[in-house]
């Protein structure tokens, strides 16, 4: 089965234009949300869904998105937004995969991504002295 990668809102720039592109390139499904107008900015040619409806509907919306589409991941920018709150959790329900990237709080200027959330939703352990353990494991 080919995965089917969804996007809600990304950076403010053409990256998730770019991984899209690539993602498609490889043989992978993408469907991208429009939430706001800057979304169509850095997408020049990529069609949308356009999400224009209350707040209380979009989880129904969201939900029935992934679920029409067969969406096997889940790409965002921050899980803290209202939106993104939401759909973070129905994709955990249905076992879609979640990939959250964040802007330069952990390495200022650079993208980056963790499995699952990021800041608080984190899994990096809390402690700096457990990440340096971690570090050291790694080949």
């Amino acid at each position: 089965m080919s995965r089917k990668f969804l996007f809600l809102q990304g950076p403010l720039s053409f990256f998730f234009y770019r991984l899209a592109k690539a993602l498609r390139a490889k043989g992978c499904g993408v469907v991208r949300v429009q939430l706001c107008g800057g979304d169509e900015v850095f997408w020049p040619d990529f069609d949308a869904l356009c999400y224009r409806g209350r707040s209380l509907s979009w989880p129904k919306w969201i939900a029935d998105c992934m679920r029409i589409h067969k969406v096997t991941d889940l790409l965002l920018i921050g899980d803290w937004r209202p939106m993104h709150k939401e759909a973070v959790l129905l994709a955990k329900a249905r076992g879609i995969r979640i990939w959250v990237f964040e802007e330069g709080y952990l390495r200022p200027g650079f993208i980056t991504l963790e499995e699952g959330g990021v800041n608080a939703n984190s899994t990096l352990p809390k402690d700096p002295d457990k990440v340096r353990e971690r570090a050291r494991a790694l080949t």
